[in-house]
Protein backbone atom coordinates (compact mmCIF):
# COMPACT_ATOMS: atom_id res chain seq x y z
CA UNK A 1 0.00 0.00 0.00
CA UNK A 2 0.97 3.54 -0.36
CA UNK A 3 0.46 6.50 1.55
CA UNK A 4 -1.24 10.04 0.55
CA UNK A 5 -0.65 13.40 2.19
CA UNK A 6 -2.67 16.21 1.53
CA UNK A 7 -1.86 19.22 2.95
CA UNK A 8 -3.68 22.20 3.56
CA UNK A 9 -7.29 20.16 4.07
CA UNK A 10 -9.68 22.79 4.91
CA UNK A 11 -11.40 22.36 8.64
CA UNK A 12 -14.86 22.78 6.98
CA UNK A 13 -13.91 19.73 4.97
CA UNK A 14 -12.49 17.65 7.41
CA UNK A 15 -15.34 18.68 9.91
CA UNK A 16 -17.86 17.07 7.09
CA UNK A 17 -15.22 14.47 6.09
CA UNK A 18 -15.01 13.52 10.41
CA UNK A 19 -19.17 13.71 10.09
CA UNK A 20 -19.55 11.51 6.94
CA UNK A 21 -17.18 8.73 9.15
CA UNK A 22 -19.13 9.00 11.99
CA UNK A 23 -22.28 8.48 10.16
CA UNK A 24 -20.62 5.25 8.64
CA UNK A 25 -18.87 4.16 11.78
CA UNK A 26 -15.65 4.30 9.97
CA UNK A 27 -12.18 6.09 11.02
CA UNK A 28 -11.73 9.13 8.97
CA UNK A 29 -9.10 7.22 7.15
CA UNK A 30 -11.09 4.91 5.92
CA UNK A 31 -13.83 7.27 5.12
CA UNK A 32 -11.29 8.90 2.61
CA UNK A 33 -10.35 5.89 1.19
CA UNK A 34 -13.86 5.11 0.52
CA UNK A 35 -14.45 7.68 -1.04
CA UNK A 36 -11.37 7.63 -3.30
CA UNK A 37 -11.88 4.42 -4.25
CA UNK A 38 -15.62 5.27 -5.33
CA UNK A 39 -14.34 8.71 -7.35
CA UNK A 40 -11.82 6.58 -9.37
CA UNK A 41 -13.40 3.28 -9.62
CA UNK A 42 -15.07 2.41 -13.17
CA UNK A 43 -18.71 1.77 -11.56
CA UNK A 44 -20.28 4.63 -12.43
CA UNK A 45 -23.23 3.88 -10.03
CA UNK A 46 -20.76 4.03 -7.10
CA UNK A 47 -19.08 7.35 -8.67
CA UNK A 48 -22.56 9.16 -8.71
CA UNK A 49 -23.80 8.01 -5.26
CA UNK A 50 -20.99 9.10 -3.67
CA UNK A 51 -21.00 12.52 -5.89
CA UNK A 52 -24.52 13.17 -4.91
CA UNK A 53 -24.26 12.39 -1.11
CA UNK A 54 -21.18 15.19 -1.03
CA UNK A 55 -23.20 17.73 -3.39
CA UNK A 56 -25.74 16.55 -0.52
CA UNK A 57 -23.87 17.50 1.97
CA UNK A 58 -22.22 20.88 0.78
CA UNK A 59 -25.72 22.47 -0.47
CA UNK A 60 -27.61 21.46 2.77
CA UNK A 61 -27.68 24.66 3.97
CA UNK A 62 -28.23 25.85 0.66
CA UNK A 63 -32.02 26.48 -0.64
CA UNK A 64 -32.98 25.80 -4.04
CA UNK A 65 -35.85 27.28 -6.04
CA UNK A 66 -37.07 25.41 -8.95
CA UNK A 67 -39.00 27.25 -11.99
CA UNK A 68 -41.72 29.95 -11.19
CA UNK A 69 -45.09 27.87 -11.35
CA UNK A 70 -46.20 29.71 -14.25
CA UNK A 71 -43.14 28.09 -16.27
CA UNK A 72 -43.61 24.69 -14.91
CA UNK A 73 -41.46 22.15 -16.36
CA UNK A 74 -41.32 23.34 -20.02
CA UNK A 75 -38.13 23.94 -21.60
CA UNK A 76 -36.75 21.07 -19.16
CA UNK A 77 -33.76 19.49 -21.48
CA UNK A 78 -34.63 21.33 -24.67
CA UNK A 79 -32.77 24.05 -26.26
CA UNK A 80 -34.82 27.27 -26.38
CA UNK A 81 -35.32 29.54 -29.07
CA UNK A 82 -35.83 32.99 -28.40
Amino acid sequence: MTNLMIPDVSERTMARLRARAARNAHTVEDEVRDVLDAATDGNNTMYLFSLHEALSEALEDVAVAGPPASEGRRGVGRASVA
